[in-house]
């Protein structure tokens, strides 16, 4: 499928904004009422309208009979959007079906851990993967993935419950099919089939989930080479679609087109068993029913071209040239996918009958498309999805087991003040029996305990004193070691490029040594008054931290490129501003992948201002980290791009140093991609030299 952005004009998206935003908002003040069975059937039959081509219809439909149902519930809402934004999604309107699904998970919000609605909340997070995924975000989209089973975990098992735990697994098993983890992929679908069987097998969601996961088992098992289960799996499709179809006359197109669909997909196992014939019968058997009009025509397109590539293999070239030709007449040739396996197909098809330069022209024509889709699917199968579920469960499992430790503190804390309560009520009840010399025993005590604990205090504020003393002669040693070589090799007859690489690691060390001793006062806040302001060439200052991190830069093949600057001379605290750009740069190679570049850039504005910019081609910085960027909790930290952690005196300490200054530190992510942070300086302590 092409990733075609739909774009809507500034009026149209600001209509839709508002609608979208009046639906989500109108439950939590005035909630409807659910009409779970009315909706059932009005969205069992849009979504026969759509699957048998007609997504207008079904929109239309589906929006005249949502406007007749005044008082829907906030489950009725989030089905309704959710229909939209799978629809949307469907047809490459990203932007649209993103729109619906935050209404959703807005919309529900407020019932979270309500039992009737969590199931609707997490499939809402489904459905916000599933968009992410088909952008190419895949690390958002397994994130969305698992926190749809989160909120879920908290639901009892009902049919709802199965029935939301089969969608999950099906996410699973389409991100394994689409890594080509075929056999991982064929038992994420047998799990799905597993919890489907455990939801009420009387409904029409039922039957159409379950013949589609049977089917995508046997694509599975084909892909992987085993014709054999493939075609079990097949047989198992068409008998549970021959039980069910009589119990829902009115959906007998829907049934007709799955068991085309099931027929013409059985071929391939047969194809790679060689049997020709036996494949030939369920194509055409695929293509006789839908290749009728209103029936499942992209199926049948994809279809013809299996059994063009079958004619072109068993040398029935003239019948293989005239299902080509009504493939390529074909107006549901339209999105990538069909035009791919057509080129290639007809491409094999020109080589085989002798006309060599019609197959290179197919053959370049399929590259350029191709080179499309390719990186997507490149950057996919990089990914490691089961590592990521595992690290996300861990992460859960760590959250879980912290909150556990809380709550036993609470309970700890609550039995504590029950067990002293008990004493003193005891102690009221024999107060009057106690004799006056008692109460000064007690008194003596309790000041001998309170002597003991400051003893104890002031004992461990000396045992801190000594190994923070410890810490900083261990470290100080090597460091000054270090930097002594480095000034004896500087002394040496040396080449230039020499005694500049020695230069910059002798300033490194410096650097080294500045940093040691921020640690040991770690906890204390940057104030004015700390700091130590001197002239500095910051133009040379940000030559320096770009040079020096061209090497870990190199590491990832990235390039850092600074504009030139003429030497600009302000007073600042140097080793602070260094820390800050350096922290700066740091992060931007992190978090952007590997080969890309890292710009720099220094000017002085109108505003009496040193304005630093530093733009990377980085992941960016989602909405829900950007409160977070800035602040000391640690909720915004990740991973790099190449799994690197997050150490350094982090963004919060280097706005501190910046408005230390009178300066600012903030950021913001274009539309192109990346982050740009800006580091603004005042010119007002800057010294003419």
């Amino acid at each position: 499928m092409k990733e075609a952005v739909y774009k809507l004009d500034g009026l149209k998206m600001c209509l839709l904004l508002l609608v979208l935003y009046c639906t989500a908002c109108s439950l939590p003040c005035k909630p409807g009422k659910e009409h779970a069975q009315l909706f059932n059937e009005l969205l069992e039959h849009a979504t026969l309208l759509k699957d048998s081509g007609d997504s207008q219809k079904a929109i239309r439909f589906l929006d005249s009979a949502y406007r007749t149902v005044k008082d829907a519930g906030p489950g009725d809402q989030s089905r309704y959007l959710d229909f939209r934004a799978k629809l949307a999604l469907q047809q490459g309107k990203y932007q649209q079906a993103n729109l619906y699904a935050d209404s959703i998970l807005h919309l529900l919000a407020a019932h979270a851990k309500d039992p009737n609605y969590n199931i609707y909340y997490a499939e809402a997070y489904l459905t916000k993967g599933d968009i992410l995924f088909v952008q190419g975000l895949y690390s958002y989209a397994f994130q969305y993935f698992y926190k749809s089973k989160i909120v879920a975990s908290s639901q009892v098992e009902t049919h709802a419950y199965h029935r939301y735990l089969a969608h999950y697994f099906d996410r699973r098993a389409m991100i394994s099919f689409k890594q080509e983890q075929f056999d991982t992929a064929a038992c994420y679908y047998r799990k799905m089939i597993a919890a489907l069987d455990s939801t009420d097998r009387n409904t029409y969601s039922y039957v159409y989930d379950t013949q589609g996961a049977l089917s995508n088992v046997a694509a599975s098992y084909w892909r992987s080479g085993k014709a054999d289960s493939s075609l079990h799996y097949y047989n198992r499709c068409l008998d549970f679609i021959d039980q069910h179809q009589a119990a829902y006359p009115l959906k007998k197109d829907f049934f007709l087109m799955a068991k085309g669909v099931c027929l013409g997909n059985m071929g391939d196992p047969w194809m790679l068993k060689r049997n020709y014939k036996k494949a030939e019968e369920l194509y055409l058997a695929d293509i006789a029913i839908n290749g009728k009009k209103g029936r499942y025509e992209q199926d049948a397109l994809m279809t013809r071209l299996k059994l063009a590539k079958l004619y072109t293999q068993t040398g029935r070239f003239e019948e293989a040239g005239v299902v080509l030709t009504s493939v390529g007449q074909s107006p549901v040739l339209a999105d990538a996918d069909s035009e791919i396996s057509f080129l290639m197909t007809r491409a094999n098809y020109y080589k085989a009958t002798g006309h060599y330069a019609e197959a290179l022209n197919d053959m370049l024509k399929r590259s350029a498309i191709r080179d499309s889709v390719t990186v997507l699917k490149r950057k996919l199968l990089g990914v490691n999805s089961g590592g990521m579920f595992a690290v996300l469960e861990k992460d859960y499992q760590n959250e879980a087991l912290a909150k556990r430790d809380e709550l036993k503190n609470y309970l700890l804390w609550a039995a504590s003040i029950a067990v002293g309560m008990s004493l003193l009520t005891i102690r009221l009840l024999i107060k009057h029996t106690k004799t006056a010399k008692k109460h000064i025993e007690e008194a003596n005590a309790r000041n001998q305990e309170q002597q003991l604990t400051l003893h104890a205090l002031a004992e461990s504020n000396k045992e801190n004193a000594r190994l923070s003393g410890i810490l900083a002669h261990d470290l100080k040693n090597p460091i000054h070691a270090i930097s002594t070589i480095a000034t004896l090799m500087l002394e040496d007859d040396r080449s230039e490029e020499d005694r500049e690489m020695l230069g910059l690691l002798k300033e490194s060390i410096m650097k080294l040594n500045d940093i040691v001793n921020d640690v040991l006062k770690k906890g204390e806040d940057i104030n004015l008054t700390a700091l130590h302001l001197v002239n500095t060439d910051i133009a040379a200052l940000l030559r320096h931290s770009v040079t020096l991190l061209q090497f870990k830069a190199g590491e990832k093949q990235q390039r850092i490129i600074k504009s030139r600057v003429k030497k600009l001379i302000i007073r600042i605290d140097q080793h602070k501003i260094w820390r800050v750009i350096n922290n700066l740069l740091v992060n931007a190679i992190k978090f952007s992948p590997r080969g890309t570049t890292v710009r720099v850039s220094l000017e002085e504005d109108e505003n009496d201002t040193v304005k630093i910019a530093i733009q990377d081609e980085g992941i960016g910085i989602p909405d829900e980290l950007k409160p977070h960027i800035f602040t000391r909790s640690g909720n915004a930290q990740r991973t790099g791009t190449a799994g690197e952690e997050t150490f350094g005196i982090g963004l919060f300490t280097s706005r501190q140093i910046v408005e230390a200054h009178g300066g600012k530190l903030y950021f913001e992510n274009p539309e192109t991609g990346g982050t740009i942070f800006y580091l603004i300086l005042p010119l007002k302590q800057r010294t003419d030299i």
